[in-house]
């Protein structure tokens, strides 16, 4: 693999506190530095008590992981807990695009992983839950399970972040929300869930049935959601696309960022055209600018060790399990059979 990943799969056990240790072990270092970093002010603080109230009276499983992870990485409950929330930072920084394709001739799901990462800030984890669920996923310093993917027996899906400003943070931040969906273990589980748990912010999350062989585009904004089946090519890039959510859409902030470039690329491509090969998607979600403003940002931020993006192809032919990763910062590609049979 790449110089900004780790090659071994780390096996995370136990329950939820204990899983939360191991990850903030594995992450402390990357965490201690965010945490020194962080904007910290009383507004700020309330807010994260309300979320911490909520989630320890609600979730109690989020709750142990929370404390886990600071208790693992030797931080504060509240400071770790403030990582995780970054909706409270507003990020505007790069992030992810998925390209689904179900249609006669293909069937497959890539997704890119964009954000300011440094060299040790991911690892490639493989999750087993005391509730029976295991499942493989891209894990982040500040983020629970599943923030990013997760890949599991019978489905994978993507989380794309979504821009959004009129917060309410009595629901759940979109980290602690898609912990929540880390609990089912059915795709039916998993749809209900997402309609009926509110969330904070809006986010996109992307999922394919293998056992059943659907797809469907999930959009949730506040205590609003909507899913759609998809049939034919889809690619989605940081905004609410679904007719119902569309008088909450926000300006899109990345108008001349990447993402903005693939879903422009996706969209000329399929002009016309109902079906792209996954080397059109790989082609598509590998466009990267140097010069533009979030990579600047990224390099401010991390120097010559940042990943700013990598690409993910899953497709069931192989039984999901190719794994490319693309690192513009030093041009390397490795492929990886990490994302195996379970």
């Amino acid at each position: 693999m790449t110089k900004n990943f780790h090659s071994d799969i780390i096996d995370v056990r136990g329950d939820d506190y204990s899983r939360g240790v191991t990850v903030g072990r594995l992450f402390r270092r990357a965490i201690r530095r965010a945490v020194r970093h962080a904007d910290k002010n009383t507004a700020k603080t309330a807010i994260l008590q309300r979320i911490a109230t909520n989630i320890k009276n609600n979730f109690p499983y989020i709750h142990e992981e929370v404390r886990g992870r600071a208790d693992g990485a030797g931080v504060a409950y509240l400071d770790f807990l403030g990582l995780a929330c970054y909706e409270l930072d507003d990020v505007k920084t790069e992030h992810c695009t998925t390209i689904m394709v179900n249609t006669k001739h293909h069937f497959f799901l890539a997704h890119n992983e964009d954000g300011d990462y440094h060299r040790n800030d991911v690892h490639l984890v493989q999750n087993f839950f005391t509730n029976g669920n295991q499942f493989y996923e891209l894990a982040c310093m500040g983020s629970l399970a599943t923030n990013t993917i997760r890949v599991g027996h019978d489905f994978i899906y993507t989380t794309n972040y979504v821009g959004f400003a009129d917060y309410n943070f009595d629901y759940l931040p979109r980290t602690l929300f898609m912990r929540v969906l880390a609990e089912c273990k059915t795709v039916e589980e998993l749809i209900a869930t997402f309609r009926t748990t509110p969330l904070a912010s809006a986010t996109h999350v992307n999922l394919v049935d293998f056992k059943n062989k659907k797809m469907y585009s999930m959009e949730k904004a506040l205590d609003k959601a909507s899913i759609k089946e998809i049939n034919g090519t889809y690619i989605h890039a940081n905004h609410l696309i679904h007719e119902p959510l569309l008088g909450l859409r926000p300006p899109l902030h990345l108008e001349r960022g990447n993402t903005h470039q693939r879903q422009y690329a996706a969209d000329v491509l399929l002009n016309g055209r109902k079906d792209l090969t996954i080397a059109e998607a790989k082609d598509i979600l590998t466009y990267y600018n140097t010069n533009d403003f979030n990579s600047v940002f990224c390099k401010m931020n991390c120097g010559n060790d940042c990943l700013t993006f990598g690409t993910y192809i899953f497709d069931p032919a192989h039984n999901a399990n190719l794994i490319e990763i693309y690192c513009p910062a030093n041009k390397q590609t490795s492929a990886t059979s990490a994302f195996s049979n379970l």
